[in-house]
């Protein structure tokens, strides 16, 4: 799924906002469509500039994401990426940092590539609270650039 936002001007505007909000005894499931679901059966969830400030993905579980998103990214998403592939289950491609998690009290399970992939230059958000990571191939999320540090950090693939 690509929710992508476009340039206009000097600035990136969203084109889009993603609401799924289920509840804990009844969460919004995304998996795989195969007969035999296995990771990276689906591309996962894909955010694209610019993140609305009214994304929001909470009691969502993603299984079997993490297929090819031809995205490769300037940190690694799983320590045997030799190019910095960014197939996860969530890939955040962004020109603007969001200003903090919107994905709360979620599972991503079973899948390619690390959990959040976090593609953007600046401050490290943290996805990892009240989220839960299994069976990823990669990181739960990745790091981020930090053009001050020069490096990738503030993640679990260094």
């Amino acid at each position: 799924m690509l929710v992508r936002g476009k340039s206009s001007g000097p600035e990136w505007v969203e084109q889009g906002t993603l609401i799924a909000v289920g509840t804990a005894d009844q969460p919004i499931v995304m998996r795989s469509a195969e007969a035999t679901p296995a990771p990276g059966d689906w591309q996962g969830l894909y955010f694209q500039y610019v993140v609305s400030t009214r994304t929001a993905l909470e009691h969502v579980q993603v299984f079997d994401a993490g297929g090819e998103s031809s995205t490769t990214g300037v940190c690694v998403a799983s320590l045997s990426a030799s190019n910095s592939d960014a197939d996860c289950s969530v890939v955040l491609s962004l020109e603007v940092q969001p200003a903090a998690s919107f994905i709360l009290n979620s599972l991503f399970s079973n899948g390619n590539g690390c959990g959040v992939y976090r593609g953007w230059r600046g401050d490290a958000i943290d996805f990892e609270t009240s989220n839960t990571f299994t069976s990823l191939s990669g990181c739960t999320q990745s790091n981020v650039y930090n053009d001050d540090a020069r490096a990738c950090v503030g993640g679990t693939c260094e």
